[in-house]
């Protein structure tokens, strides 16, 4: 019979996974990341505060300026959506508030 010659279909998000696998995978890739972190450096906190002064007080025509010098400290290399976010982020009634009520300096936009 051809439906003995069937093979049965395994589906992997069923099949049965041993906690102590489960366990030692997450112990093993907890730890690597935890040796990790010291060597961890991100320029986002940088790249968020230099778009949120461009997109604060620059007009938009001037968001992807570049000057031929080279002396910006801007990255430019983010997508215009990105800039509109963080528009947003720097252009509203929560921030005007911040600023106003003194809780956020103006020089960290």
């Amino acid at each position: 019979h051809d439906s003995k010659l069937a093979m049965k279909a395994v589906n992997p998000f069923t099949s049965q996974i041993s906690p102590k696998l489960v366990c030692a995978t997450f112990l093993i890739l907890s730890s690597v990341k935890c040796l990790l972190i010291p060597t961890y450096r991100s320029t986002d906190f940088d790249v968020h505060r230099n778009w949120l002064a461009i997109t604060r007080h620059l007009p938009l025509s001037e968001w992807y300026f570049d000057d031929v010098g080279g002396t910006t400290v801007h990255t430019l290399d983010y997508p215009p959506l990105f800039a509109f976010f963080e528009w947003g982020l720097s252009n509203n009634f929560i921030t005007d508030l911040l600023l106003e009520k003194g809780w956020l300096d103006e020089r960290c936009l």
